[in-house]
Protein backbone atom coordinates (compact mmCIF):
# COMPACT_ATOMS: atom_id res chain seq x y z
CA UNK A 1 0.00 0.00 0.00
CA UNK A 2 0.95 3.47 -0.89
CA UNK A 3 -0.35 5.61 1.56
CA UNK A 4 -1.60 5.26 5.46
CA UNK A 5 -2.86 6.50 8.12
CA UNK A 6 -0.83 10.42 7.45
CA UNK A 7 -2.33 13.80 7.46
CA UNK A 8 -1.59 16.89 5.19
CA UNK A 9 -0.69 19.85 7.29
CA UNK A 10 -0.31 19.43 10.56
CA UNK A 11 -2.82 21.32 12.23
CA UNK A 12 -5.97 22.25 9.95
CA UNK A 13 -7.40 24.54 12.53
CA UNK A 14 -3.98 26.69 12.40
CA UNK A 15 -4.40 26.39 8.29
CA UNK A 16 -7.87 27.52 8.59
CA UNK A 17 -7.36 30.52 11.02
CA UNK A 18 -4.68 31.47 8.60
CA UNK A 19 -6.19 31.54 5.12
CA UNK A 20 -8.99 33.29 6.61
CA UNK A 21 -7.42 36.11 8.98
CA UNK A 22 -7.83 38.38 6.18
CA UNK A 23 -11.59 37.94 5.14
CA UNK A 24 -13.06 40.88 6.85
CA UNK A 25 -17.10 40.56 6.04
CA UNK A 26 -16.76 37.41 8.17
CA UNK A 27 -16.70 39.46 11.47
CA UNK A 28 -19.70 41.70 10.22
CA UNK A 29 -21.78 38.38 10.74
CA UNK A 30 -24.08 38.04 13.88
CA UNK A 31 -23.20 35.16 16.53
CA UNK A 32 -24.33 32.32 15.10
CA UNK A 33 -26.84 29.97 16.87
CA UNK A 34 -25.36 26.44 17.92
CA UNK A 35 -28.39 24.05 16.89
CA UNK A 36 -28.76 20.09 16.70
CA UNK A 37 -28.38 18.51 13.82
CA UNK A 38 -31.18 16.95 11.94
CA UNK A 39 -30.02 16.09 8.68
CA UNK A 40 -27.98 12.99 7.12
CA UNK A 41 -24.73 13.38 5.19
CA UNK A 42 -24.79 10.15 2.78
CA UNK A 43 -21.68 8.29 1.88
CA UNK A 44 -19.83 9.15 5.27
CA UNK A 45 -19.57 6.54 8.25
CA UNK A 46 -23.21 6.43 9.41
CA UNK A 47 -21.84 5.92 13.15
CA UNK A 48 -19.87 9.03 13.52
CA UNK A 49 -21.66 11.05 16.03
CA UNK A 50 -20.31 14.68 15.25
CA UNK A 51 -19.58 15.71 18.80
CA UNK A 52 -19.60 19.09 19.76
CA UNK A 53 -16.08 20.48 20.79
CA UNK A 54 -17.14 22.83 23.87
CA UNK A 55 -20.18 24.55 22.15
CA UNK A 56 -23.66 23.32 22.88
CA UNK A 57 -27.19 23.69 21.22
CA UNK A 58 -28.66 27.50 22.36
CA UNK A 59 -24.97 28.90 22.37
CA UNK A 60 -23.62 31.23 20.04
CA UNK A 61 -20.28 31.14 18.27
CA UNK A 62 -18.76 33.51 15.99
CA UNK A 63 -18.91 32.12 12.41
CA UNK A 64 -15.15 32.26 11.94
CA UNK A 65 -14.63 30.00 15.28
CA UNK A 66 -17.24 27.48 13.86
CA UNK A 67 -14.74 27.19 10.41
CA UNK A 68 -11.72 27.22 12.41
CA UNK A 69 -13.08 25.03 15.59
CA UNK A 70 -14.22 21.88 12.76
CA UNK A 71 -11.44 22.23 10.14
CA UNK A 72 -10.06 18.92 11.72
CA UNK A 73 -13.36 16.91 11.68
CA UNK A 74 -12.74 14.80 8.64
CA UNK A 75 -9.61 13.29 10.05
CA UNK A 76 -11.75 12.32 13.31
CA UNK A 77 -14.24 9.41 11.79
CA UNK A 78 -16.17 10.04 9.40
CA UNK A 79 -14.00 8.47 6.50
CA UNK A 80 -13.04 5.49 8.29
CA UNK A 81 -14.04 1.82 7.54
CA UNK A 82 -15.96 2.51 4.39
CA UNK A 83 -15.79 0.31 1.29
CA UNK A 84 -15.80 3.50 -1.55
CA UNK A 85 -13.32 1.59 -4.09
CA UNK A 86 -10.67 -0.68 -5.03
CA UNK A 87 -8.37 2.11 -5.13
CA UNK A 88 -8.46 1.98 -1.15
CA UNK A 89 -6.88 -0.62 -1.40
CA UNK A 90 -3.28 1.24 -2.39
CA UNK A 91 -4.45 4.25 -0.45
CA UNK A 92 -4.74 2.93 3.13
CA UNK A 93 -6.96 -0.15 3.24
CA UNK A 94 -10.77 -0.96 3.95
CA UNK A 95 -10.17 -0.72 7.87
CA UNK A 96 -8.32 1.18 10.33
CA UNK A 97 -7.09 4.88 11.39
CA UNK A 98 -5.36 4.41 7.67
CA UNK A 99 -8.82 3.49 5.65
CA UNK A 100 -9.60 7.57 5.35
CA UNK A 101 -6.30 8.18 3.50
CA UNK A 102 -8.03 7.38 0.07
CA UNK A 103 -10.39 10.14 0.73
CA UNK A 104 -7.66 12.52 1.78
CA UNK A 105 -5.39 12.59 -0.91
CA UNK A 106 -5.80 12.50 -5.18
CA UNK A 107 -3.44 11.95 -7.92
CA UNK A 108 -3.92 13.62 -10.74
CA UNK A 109 -4.29 11.15 -14.07
CA UNK A 110 -1.00 10.70 -15.66
CA UNK A 111 1.18 11.48 -12.64
CA UNK A 112 3.92 8.70 -12.13
CA UNK A 113 1.29 6.87 -9.49
CA UNK A 114 0.89 2.69 -8.78
CA UNK A 115 -1.01 0.79 -10.01
CA UNK A 116 -2.70 3.01 -13.33
CA UNK A 117 -0.87 6.05 -13.60
CA UNK A 118 -3.61 6.74 -16.80
CA UNK A 119 -6.38 7.04 -13.89
CA UNK A 120 -6.83 9.37 -11.07
CA UNK A 121 -6.36 8.18 -7.37
CA UNK A 122 -8.31 9.35 -4.27
CA UNK A 123 -11.44 10.76 -3.48
CA UNK A 124 -10.39 14.30 -2.10
CA UNK A 125 -12.37 16.21 -5.41
CA UNK A 126 -15.75 14.10 -4.63
CA UNK A 127 -15.34 14.26 -0.76
CA UNK A 128 -15.06 18.28 -1.03
CA UNK A 129 -18.50 17.89 -2.85
CA UNK A 130 -20.27 16.39 -0.87
CA UNK A 131 -19.73 18.44 2.37
CA UNK A 132 -20.27 21.66 -0.09
CA UNK A 133 -23.42 20.20 -0.94
CA UNK A 134 -24.34 19.32 3.26
CA UNK A 135 -23.43 23.23 3.71
CA UNK A 136 -25.21 24.95 0.86
CA UNK A 137 -28.74 22.63 1.65
CA UNK A 138 -28.13 23.72 5.22
CA UNK A 139 -28.14 27.28 4.87
CA UNK A 140 -30.41 27.13 2.30
CA UNK A 141 -32.58 25.92 5.20
CA UNK A 142 -31.55 28.76 7.74
CA UNK A 143 -29.04 26.45 9.73
CA UNK A 144 -26.43 28.54 9.85
CA UNK A 145 -24.12 26.42 12.45
CA UNK A 146 -24.22 23.47 10.24
CA UNK A 147 -23.49 25.03 6.94
CA UNK A 148 -20.71 26.55 8.59
CA UNK A 149 -19.40 23.19 10.15
CA UNK A 150 -20.10 21.88 6.90
CA UNK A 151 -18.42 23.99 5.03
CA UNK A 152 -15.23 23.47 7.19
CA UNK A 153 -15.18 19.93 6.78
CA UNK A 154 -15.22 20.94 2.83
CA UNK A 155 -12.33 23.05 3.02
CA UNK A 156 -10.03 20.13 4.97
CA UNK A 157 -9.92 18.31 1.46
CA UNK A 158 -8.55 21.21 -0.30
CA UNK A 159 -6.07 21.81 2.51
CA UNK A 160 -4.62 18.02 2.05
CA UNK A 161 -3.98 18.73 -1.27
CA UNK A 162 -2.21 21.77 -1.26
CA UNK A 163 0.23 19.86 0.66
CA UNK A 164 2.52 18.07 -2.24
CA UNK A 165 2.98 15.00 -0.36
CA UNK A 166 -1.18 13.99 -0.80
CA UNK A 167 -1.04 15.10 -4.38
CA UNK A 168 2.10 13.05 -5.36
CA UNK A 169 2.48 9.28 -4.40
CA UNK A 170 6.05 9.05 -4.08
CA UNK A 171 9.52 9.92 -5.14
CA UNK A 172 12.32 8.15 -6.98
CA UNK A 173 14.74 9.93 -4.41
CA UNK A 174 12.26 7.35 -2.17
CA UNK A 175 12.25 4.48 -3.97
CA UNK A 176 13.76 1.35 -1.96
CA UNK A 177 15.14 -1.39 -5.22
CA UNK A 178 15.24 -4.33 -3.13
CA UNK A 179 11.46 -3.46 -1.89
CA UNK A 180 9.95 -1.19 -4.06
CA UNK A 181 6.55 -1.38 -2.45
CA UNK A 182 6.66 -1.74 1.13
CA UNK A 183 10.37 -0.27 1.68
CA UNK A 184 9.61 2.80 -0.68
CA UNK A 185 6.36 3.90 1.49
CA UNK A 186 7.80 3.39 4.41
CA UNK A 187 10.64 6.07 3.28
CA UNK A 188 7.91 8.26 1.46
CA UNK A 189 5.86 8.35 4.50
CA UNK A 190 9.10 8.53 6.99
CA UNK A 191 10.17 12.46 5.34
CA UNK A 192 6.28 12.81 4.72
CA UNK A 193 5.46 12.71 8.83
CA UNK A 194 8.76 14.96 9.84
CA UNK A 195 8.22 17.26 7.26
CA UNK A 196 4.72 17.51 8.37
CA UNK A 197 5.37 18.41 11.92
CA UNK A 198 8.72 20.13 11.18
CA UNK A 199 6.37 22.66 9.46
CA UNK A 200 4.00 22.65 12.25
CA UNK A 201 6.22 23.93 14.70
CA UNK A 202 7.27 26.77 12.38
CA UNK A 203 3.86 27.78 11.52
CA UNK A 204 2.94 27.84 15.51
CA UNK A 205 6.05 29.84 16.06
CA UNK A 206 5.47 32.30 12.52
CA UNK A 207 9.12 31.77 11.67
CA UNK A 208 10.29 31.28 8.15
CA UNK A 209 7.52 33.75 6.71
CA UNK A 210 5.44 30.77 6.32
CA UNK A 211 1.98 31.83 7.88
CA UNK A 212 2.33 34.90 5.99
CA UNK A 213 2.10 33.01 2.63
CA UNK A 214 -0.91 31.66 3.85
CA UNK A 215 -2.75 35.29 4.60
CA UNK A 216 -4.40 37.24 2.25
CA UNK A 217 -7.43 37.83 0.20
CA UNK A 218 -6.96 36.29 -3.48
CA UNK A 219 -8.50 33.29 -4.14
CA UNK A 220 -8.08 30.06 -6.05
CA UNK A 221 -11.66 29.02 -7.73
CA UNK A 222 -12.59 26.08 -9.86
CA UNK A 223 -16.07 25.94 -11.49
CA UNK A 224 -17.00 23.78 -8.63
CA UNK A 225 -15.75 22.08 -5.57
CA UNK A 226 -14.46 18.98 -6.99
CA UNK A 227 -12.55 20.94 -10.40
CA UNK A 228 -10.92 23.32 -7.77
CA UNK A 229 -9.30 20.48 -5.94
CA UNK A 230 -8.55 18.86 -8.68
CA UNK A 231 -6.98 22.23 -9.89
CA UNK A 232 -5.06 22.55 -6.46
CA UNK A 233 -3.82 19.09 -6.58
CA UNK A 234 -1.99 19.41 -10.15
CA UNK A 235 -0.27 22.88 -8.93
CA UNK A 236 0.34 20.47 -6.14
CA UNK A 237 2.11 17.96 -7.51
CA UNK A 238 4.07 20.10 -9.28
CA UNK A 239 5.68 21.39 -6.45
CA UNK A 240 6.96 18.37 -5.19
CA UNK A 241 9.14 18.48 -7.65
CA UNK A 242 11.09 21.12 -5.19
CA UNK A 243 10.15 20.08 -2.18
CA UNK A 244 10.66 16.67 -1.74
CA UNK A 245 14.58 16.90 -2.44
CA UNK A 246 14.63 19.43 -0.18
CA UNK A 247 12.80 17.54 2.63
CA UNK A 248 15.74 14.64 1.71
CA UNK A 249 18.76 16.94 1.87
CA UNK A 250 17.36 19.12 5.01
CA UNK A 251 16.34 15.85 6.97
CA UNK A 252 18.70 13.19 8.45
CA UNK A 253 19.33 10.14 6.54
CA UNK A 254 17.86 8.08 9.15
CA UNK A 255 14.26 8.61 7.98
CA UNK A 256 15.56 6.89 4.53
CA UNK A 257 14.92 3.25 5.86
CA UNK A 258 11.86 0.84 4.92
CA UNK A 259 10.79 0.98 8.54
CA UNK A 260 8.73 3.72 10.60
CA UNK A 261 10.99 6.05 12.30
CA UNK A 262 9.56 8.41 14.78
CA UNK A 263 10.58 12.16 14.28
CA UNK A 264 12.67 13.26 17.69
CA UNK A 265 12.46 16.63 19.07
CA UNK A 266 15.72 17.39 17.67
CA UNK A 267 14.17 16.64 14.25
CA UNK A 268 11.65 19.17 15.22
CA UNK A 269 13.52 22.06 16.24
CA UNK A 270 15.97 21.75 13.79
CA UNK A 271 16.76 24.89 12.41
CA UNK A 272 20.34 24.21 10.41
CA UNK A 273 22.30 24.19 7.94
CA UNK A 274 20.63 27.70 7.01
CA UNK A 275 21.09 27.04 3.38
CA UNK A 276 19.20 23.92 3.97
CA UNK A 277 16.71 25.26 5.79
CA UNK A 278 15.58 27.85 3.43
CA UNK A 279 15.37 25.60 0.54
CA UNK A 280 12.71 23.34 2.27
CA UNK A 281 10.96 26.95 3.31
CA UNK A 282 11.43 28.46 -0.18
CA UNK A 283 9.77 25.15 -1.36
CA UNK A 284 7.34 24.87 0.93
CA UNK A 285 5.42 29.12 1.10
CA UNK A 286 4.31 28.15 -2.71
CA UNK A 287 2.42 25.75 -1.34
CA UNK A 288 1.26 27.38 1.70
CA UNK A 289 0.39 29.94 -0.27
CA UNK A 290 -1.63 28.08 -2.51
CA UNK A 291 -3.75 26.22 0.11
CA UNK A 292 -4.90 29.74 1.29
CA UNK A 293 -6.32 31.14 -1.63
CA UNK A 294 -8.00 27.36 -2.12
CA UNK A 295 -9.89 27.50 0.92
CA UNK A 296 -10.47 31.11 0.84
CA UNK A 297 -11.84 30.17 -2.63
CA UNK A 298 -14.44 27.27 -1.11
CA UNK A 299 -15.80 30.31 1.20
CA UNK A 300 -16.35 32.77 -1.61
CA UNK A 301 -19.27 30.54 -3.52
CA UNK A 302 -21.16 30.83 -0.41
CA UNK A 303 -20.43 33.95 0.74
CA UNK A 304 -23.98 35.43 -0.17
CA UNK A 305 -26.38 31.99 1.31
CA UNK A 306 -23.67 32.16 4.79
CA UNK A 307 -24.95 36.35 4.73
CA UNK A 308 -28.61 35.24 4.40
CA UNK A 309 -28.37 32.70 6.32
CA UNK A 310 -27.21 34.42 9.33
CA UNK A 311 -28.95 38.02 8.78
CA UNK A 312 -32.54 35.53 8.48
CA UNK A 313 -31.38 33.21 11.74
CA UNK A 314 -30.63 36.60 13.37
CA UNK A 315 -33.84 37.94 13.15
Amino acid sequence: MLASSLGAWDGHDRITRLALQDVAWLDSLAPVLVTTRTDRVGQIRQDYGFPYKGERPGDRLPAREILIRYAMEPDEGPDQELHASWQQRFMGGYTGMSSSGYFHMYYPSWTVHFPLPATAMGASPERAALWCAAARRALLRGDTYWGLRYLSCAMHYVEDVGQPYHATQTSTLFVVPRDPIAGTTKVTGNYHLVYEAWIARRLAEESLDLAASLRGTEVERGSDPADAVRQVARKSHEQATQLFPACLQFFSRKFWQPVDVAAAEADLAQMEPASQRERIAAATRPALALTGRAVRGFLEPLRPAIQFSALHAGR
